[in-house]
C-alpha cells in the first residue's frame, strides 16, 4: 500500500514538474522566437543569428521535447523512472551552471574601476561630454569633440537606421581639433587631430631620419587610451622615424586599405615602409564584416573607386558635428541599441557587479548552454573548421589587395604587418590564428613581425596598466616600437 501511495505522489510531483517547466519554456521559446525576428533589425548579423539560434531555440527546443516525452510514456514504472532520472539531470546541470558562474564570477577580478583604485588611482567618473564640456569652459577652446568611429558606423549601416541624411563617408576625426577619444585607466585621454582629422603633429618630416613610415590599423593604432606622447606613432618618432599615422579605432583590414587609398597622396609624405599593426582579436571580425559590406566592397573591387575625402575635410567636420549632436541625446541612444554594439558612443565600467545579470545566467543555464553549443552543437556541424577556413580565405583576398594598394604608392614601398598580441593571448600563451598569419604572410610575400615572441618574455605589468586587458601601455608602445625599430634595422638597414 506504501508502495502505491509512494509511486502516486511520484506521479503526482513528476505532471506538476513536467507542465511547469513546458509552460515555462513554451513562453520562454515565444519570446526568443520574437527577438530573433528581430535581431538585424538591432544590429545583428548572419552569424550572430546562427549563433543566437542554436544557442537558445535549439537547446530550450530539446528541453521542452524532453519534457513533453514524459507524457508519451505510458507504463507508469518508466514515467517514474523518467522523471527521477530528468529531475536529477537537470539538477545536476543547474547545480554545476551554478558552481561555474560562482567560478567564474571568483575567477574574474574585480571591476576596472575597483581594480585601478585599490593600486591608488583616482577614477575620473565623468562621461565623455561632460569632459568635452568641461575642457570647453577652462580652457575658452570650442574645437573639443568625441574621438568618431567611422568603421562600426559603416558596416553597421548606422546611418540607415537612425534615417541620418548623408551624402559623404567618413574616414576621420573633426579636423584640427581636441578629440576625447577614451578612458580606459582612470583618466580621459585626447590628442590634437591634424587637417584631415588624424592623429599627427604639424612637422611630420625631419630633416635626418631612418625611415618614412605609414601607420596604418585600429585604435592600437590611431592612439587610443594613451597620451600622445606615449602612443606608438610618438614613440616610433623618438626612434628617429618620420611617421605619418593613418590609425583609426574600429575597422579590419579593408578599411586600412580604404584609408590608405583616400589619403596616401593626401600629405606630403612619401613612405618607404607601410606598417599594418594587426590587432586580430578584433580585426579578423571587423574585415570579415567590412568584406560582406556593399560599401567596402567598392574599395576592394574597383581600383578607381574614391570618395574624394582628402578635398572634402569641411563636409566631414560638418557630418560628425551633425552627428555628435543628434547622439548626445540620452533618450535617443536608448531607441537605438546599434549605436552602442558598433561603437558610437562611450560608456565607462559600472563599478558594481551586476547581481541582476549573473541571477539570469544561473536560472537560464548559461554557462551550460554556452558549453553545450561551443564544444557540441558547432562541433558536430563543423561550423568552427567552416568558419576559420572563410575567414583566412577572406583575409588572402584582402592582403593580397592591401599589398597592391601599398604598391600604387610606389613599387619600392613595402608592407609590413605586425602581429599585436591581446593581454588573453601574452598570459594563455595562446596565439590565435598564429600558424595561419605566418602561412598567409608567407604565401603573400609580406614582411611579418610577430611581437608575440617578444612580449611574452616580458612582464605583463610592463605591457599593459597593471596588467589588465586593454590597449598597451606607454611603456608597451615603447617595447612595440624597439622591436619595430630592430627589425627595420636588421633587415633593412639604414
Amino acid at each position: 500500500m506504501d508502495n502505491i501511495k509512494t509511486r502516486r505522489f511520484i506521479a503526482f510531483i513528476a505532471n506538476l514538474y513536467f507542465k511547469a517547466q513546458i509552460f515555462f519554456l513554451f513562453l520562454l521559446l515565444i519570446y526568443l522566437f520574437y527577438q530573433f525576428l528581430f535581431l538585424e533589425r538591432i544590429g545583428y548579423e548572419e552569424a550572430d543569428k546562427y549563433n543566437f539560434f542554436t544557442n537558445n531555440i535549439i537547446i530550450f527546443s530539446a528541453l521542452l521535447i524532453s519534457c513533453l516525452t514524459y507524457f508519451f510514456i505510458e507504463k507508469d514504472s518508466i514515467k517514474n523512472n523518467y522523471f527521477l532520472i530528468h529531475f536529477s539531470t537537470i539538477f545536476s546541470l543547474f547545480l554545476l551552471n551554478l558552481l561555474l558562474e560562482i567560478r567564474s564570477s571568483n575567477f574574474l577580478p574585480d571591476n576596472r574601476i575597483v581594480q585601478f583604485e585599490k593600486k591608488g588611482v583616482i577614477w575620473d567618473n565623468r562621461t565623455r561630454n561632460e569632459v568635452i564640456s568641461d575642457l570647453k569652459t577652462e580652457t575658452g577652446e570650442k574645437n573639443i569633440y568625441k574621438g568618431t568611429n567611422p568603421g562600426g558606423f559603416i558596416v553597421g549601416n548606422i546611418a540607415q537606421k537612425i534615417d541620418f541624411e548623408t551624402n559623404i563617408t567618413p574616414f576621420s576625426n573633426i579636423s584640427n581639433s581636441t578629440i576625447v577619444h577614451c578612458n580606459e585607466s582612470g583618466i580621459w585621454r585626447s590628442y590634437k587631430s591634424d587637417k584631415f582629422g588624424f592623429n599627427n603633429p604639424e612637422n611630420l618630416i625631419k630633416k635626418e631620419s631612418k625611415f618614412n613610415l605609414l601607420l596604418l590599423g585600429d585604435s592600437f593604432t590611431e592612439g587610443m587610451c594613451v597620451d600622445t606622447k606615449n602612443d606608438i606613432g610618438a614613440k616610433l618618432r623618438n626612434l628617429n622615424y618620420n611617421v605619418l599615422n593613418l590609425g583609426k579605432a574600429g575597422g579590419g583590414v579593408l578599411f586600412a586599405k580604404a584609408r590608405l587609398r583616400e589619403y596616401k597622396h593626401a600629405y606630403n609624405f612619401k613612405p618607404e615602409f607601410v606598417i599594418y599593426l594587426f590587432y586580430s582579436i578584433n580585426d579578423v571580425t571587423d574585415t570579415l564584416r567590412e568584406y560582406n559590406h556593399p560599401f567596402f566592397q567598392k574599395y576592394l573591387n574597383d581600383k578607381q573607386f574614391s570618395q574624394d575625402l582628402k578635398n572634402k575635410q569641411d563636409k566631414i567636420d560638418i557630418f560628425w558635428k551633425r552627428f555628435f549632436a543628434l547622439t548626445s541625446k540620452a533618450d535617443f541612444l536608448k531607441k537605438y541599441p546599434a549605436l552602442k554594439k558598433y561603437g558610437q558612443y562611450h560608456t565607462s565600467p559600472a563599478k558594481d557587479p551586476n547581481h541582476k545579470f549573473s541571477l539570469k545566467k544561473i536560472l537560464l543555464l548559461t554557462n551550460i548552454r554556452a558549453f553545450i553549443h561551443d564544444n557540441l552543437i558547432a562541433q558536430i556541424s563543423n561550423r568552427k573548421s567552416n568558419e576559420k577556413k572563410k575567414q583566412l580565405d577572406i583575409l588572402k583576398k584582402v592582403f593580397t589587395s592591401f599589398k597592391a594598394e601599398v604598391n600604387e604608392i610606389d613599387s619600392k614601398t613595402k608592407l609590413i604587418l605586425v602581429y599585436l598580441p591581446s593581454q588573453y593571448e601574452i598570459i594563455n600563451k595562446k596565439l590565435y590564428l598564429r600558424k595561419e598569419i605566418i602561412n598567409l604572410t608567407n604565401e603573400l610575400n609580406i614582411d611579418y613581425i610577430n611581437i608575440y615572441e617578444s612580449f611574452i618574455k616580458m612582464n605583463i605589468n610592463d605591457l599593459f596598466d597593471y596588467g589588465l586587458p586593454g590597449h598597451y601601455s606607454s611603456e608597451g608602445y615603447g617595447h612595440l616600437a624597439r622591436i619595430i625599430n630592430q627589425h627595420l634595422l636588421e633587415k633593412y638597414g639604414n
